[in-house]
Formats: C-alpha cells, sequence, structure tokens
C-alpha cells in the first residue's frame, strides 16, 4: 500500500481518540510508504509534519473541500474515525458531507454505538456504514448493535481492538513515582467529567480505608478541555469537596495533568487495583481499561458493555449492581477483597497479562494492515471491472 489518510482528531488535541489515531498510525507506518492525518482543527494548535491537511469541524464547505483534495491526491485510501460530539451539524451530521464527495475507498471505525440512539444519532451512523467498505468496531458486542440498531450487515463489521504499550517494570515504576513499597495503589485514569462514576469510587475508598489505611487512590488526569471551555471545573470541584468531607484526602490524590505516554505506563505499572466506576453501562470500547488490561493489572469494574467484553474469561472483577445507592459498597467489597487476597490479584493479573499480549500496537498494526489491503484490492478489482465492461461498451458500439 501506498499511502493512507487518517480523518481523526490529531495531538496536540488532548482526547482520547486523538491518541488512539496517532497510535495507529504509528503501528502502520513501517507497512506504508505514506501515511497522515487529514486533522480536525478547532483552531486549539500547532499539528506535527504529518497533517496532511486541516479540515476546519465548524465550518460545513470544509468537508467538501477536504474530500476534493483528497480525490486529487496519491492516496490510496482512508480510515474515517468516528466519535459523536467530534464533527459539525446535528449530530456530526457534516462528516456525511465528506462521504458523498469522496471517491476514494474508506473505512471507519465507531467509536461510540449506543444501543438507544436518537433518531438523527441512527440515521448518521447508519449512513456512515453504507457509505464506507468497512466498519471497525473494538468489542464483540457492537457488532450485534450494528446489525440490530443501525441495519449494518455483520459482513461488513470487522473487530478490531483497541491498542495498548507494552508494560515496563513494576518496582522501577514505583520508584520513579515515588510511591512507597507498603502502599496498595488503587487508580483511574482519563479526561474527567460527570459520567466517569469517580464519586462513587471516592465513596468505596472511604469504606476501604477504615480497613487497609495503606490503600491509597491516585485519580490520574485533567478534567475534559471541553468542559473547561465552558466554565468553571465544577465536577472535580465537588469531588475535592467529598473528599474533604469524608476527611480521606491522606489517602486520595488528584493527578491534575493530562499524563503523556510514558508517565501513564508507568503509574499504570505502579498500580495494583485499577478501577473503572462508571454508572453507564451502554460504553463499547475505553482505552484506559485497555491499557490497564494489557499492563496486567488487577481490574475492578461496573458492568459497561466493553468491560463486560474485556474482562470476560476471569480476567478482571465486574461489580453487578441494581441501582446507583449500591455501587459505593459494591466497589468497596470488590477492592478491598482483592487486597486482601494478594494471590486472588495475582491471579487477575496474570490472566490480564495474557490476553493483553494481543493488545500491543504493533499486532493491532498488523489487523489494521490486513484489513486495508483487503478493502483496497476488493476496490481495484471492481474498478477493472468497470473498466473491462466500459471498453466492451464501448467497442460494442
Amino acid at each position: 500500500m501506498n499511502s493512507i489518510a487518517f480523518v481523526s482528531t490529531y495531538p496536540p488535541r488532548q482526547c482520547g481518540m486523538a491518541t488512539y489515531t496517532q497510535d495507529v498510525l504509528t503501528s502502520v507506518r513501517s507497512s506504508c510508504r505514506r501515511a497522515g492525518v487529514i486533522a480536525l482543527d478547532d483552531g486549539g494548535g500547532q499539528f506535527g509534519p504529518e497533517v496532511f491537511y486541516r479540515l476546519r469541524e465548524n465550518e460545513v464547505d470544509s468537508y467538501r473541500q477536504a474530500a476534493d483534495w483528497v480525490n486529487h491526491q496519491d492516496i490510496d485510501l482512508v480510515h474515517l474515525q468516528h466519535e459523536y460530539g467530534i464533527f459539525g451539524g446535528e449530530d456530526g451530521c457534516w462528516v456525511l458531507h465528506f462521504l458523498e464527495r469522496l471517491r476514494k475507498p474508506c473505512v471507519a471505525t465507531f467509536h461510540t454505538v449506543l444501543p438507544r440512539p436518537t433518531r438523527g444519532q441512527r440515521r448518521v451512523l447508519s449512513e456512515i456504514g453504507r457509505r464506507v467498505r468497512k466498519v471497525i468496531v473494538m468489542s464483540t458486542c457492537a457488532e450485534d448493535i450494528l446489525e440490530e440498531v443501525y441495519g449494518i450487515p455483520r459482513e461488513k463489521v470487522a473487530l478490531i481492538r483497541h491498542g495498548a504499550p507494552a508494560p515496563v517494570d513494576r518496582k522501577k515504576a514505583r520508584q520513579m513515582l515515588e510511591i512507597p513499597s507498603e502502599q496498595v495503589v488503587i487508580s483511574t485514569f482519563g479526561l474527567i467529567g460527570p459520567g466517569k462514576g469517580l464519586e462513587y469510587a471516592i465513596e468505596a475508598m472511604a469504606e476501604v480505608i477504615k480497613h487497609h489505611p495503606e490503600a491509597h487512590y491516585y485519580i490520574l488526569g485533567r478534567t475534559h478541555p471541553k468542559l473547561l471551555r465552558r466554565g468553571p471545573d465544577t465536577y472535580r470541584d465537588t469531588l475535592l469537596k467529598l473528599v474533604g468531607d469524608l476527611a480521606i484526602g491522606a489517602n486520595v490524590h488528584f493527578v491534575d495533568r493530562y499524563l503523556d505516554l510514558q508517565e501513564l505506563i508507568q503509574w499504570l505499572a505502579a498500580t495494583d487495583i485499577y478501577v473503572t466506576p462508571y454508572p453507564g453501562r451502554d460504553q463499547i470500547t475505553s482505552g484506559t481499561l485497555t491499557y490497564a488490561v494489557a499492563a496486567g493489572r488487577a481490574i475492578v469494574s461496573t458492568p459497561y458493555l466493553y468491560a463486560q467484553d474485556l474482562l470476560g474469561g476471569g480476567r478482571g472483577v465486574i461489580v453487578e449492581f441494581e441501582h446507583l445507592s449500591e455501587l459505593s459498597g459494591r466497589l468497596a467489597g470488590a477492592i478491598a477483597g482483592l487486597i486482601r487476597n494478594p494471590l486472588r490479584r495475582y491471579t487477575y493479573e496474570q490472566r490480564a497479562l495474557a490476553f493483553g499480549r494481543s493488545l500491543r500496537w504493533p499486532e493491532i498494526g498488523r489487523h489494521h494492515m490486513r484489513l486495508y489491503r483487503s478493502v483496497l484490492s476488493e476496490h481495484q478489482e471492481q474498478v477493472a471491472l468497470a473498466t473491462r465492461k466500459l471498453a466492451t461498451l464501448e467497442a460494442g458500439a
């Protein structure tokens, strides 16, 4: 393959999709002569040289112009990353203008597949699925939802899981981060905002600390930039107040910044128990959970769709709850159980680590390249067939 272009957010924007795209690009670059990005531009920063083109996400004409630009370039294939709230227009519908004008084969990765979408959300995702050659999802449950809710046939969907970096040595990581050896490190990382359920994890820690004062909870990451642009950081303020009210400030720590990859890997290596306390159940992918599994961490999670998929087969502790009022207590019980039983914790670590080997970026890059080559080969066959038919018609005339 000569050239591929990713359509996505991209660093320096601080969001999971931007980081994901950068990682996929890096993982396929050695197998492709030229790989770059058509970056969604909100005017927030300077891009690197791998960005081919800036798509002004809040200008509808820019979507058509970007497609016209691709059509006239030596680009073999386009890989679109889709997430609600990224593209302009109602429910992100302006991305359809890009696909309508595009004359190159395209695949799309769906980062969110809602089981109960609005009419507009269903229309946009269904239309993207109709226009692209293949849809990539990161969990098996998303395949079912796409077929049943969005009418996208299963044969058009490919499962390629979220990638993750290789783990590093735990002892060295804890030394680098100056974490005392006696601490039991519990952590959650990612951009912070309502819906992450961190208040439930903090309440759980208040109960855990009563019996295990060696337990320390680290909340790693800054508040989502979109929330900060809207006004005061009220969610973080609520969390800080909760920590104060529960008098557990000595055991709950906020690392309030966007962690680069090296620092993030170190924190995961230093972690004993990783927690995802999301109260919602519809999330079908999570880069943070993927990283934790690949790092071989013992994991406690609520039963959102991606967690059920990734932690199946005894790779982590799924905390079931019927009502949100039960969640803190259930999390506390699961965390304390792993602290009390190091052998059980070790078993979860080894199961996660074994599965996590298949999630490392070089392997995920190979999965992407196989799909790209298959799509491009099919496209070339169709072009050749159309050319032969045209030649036959002209000869008959």
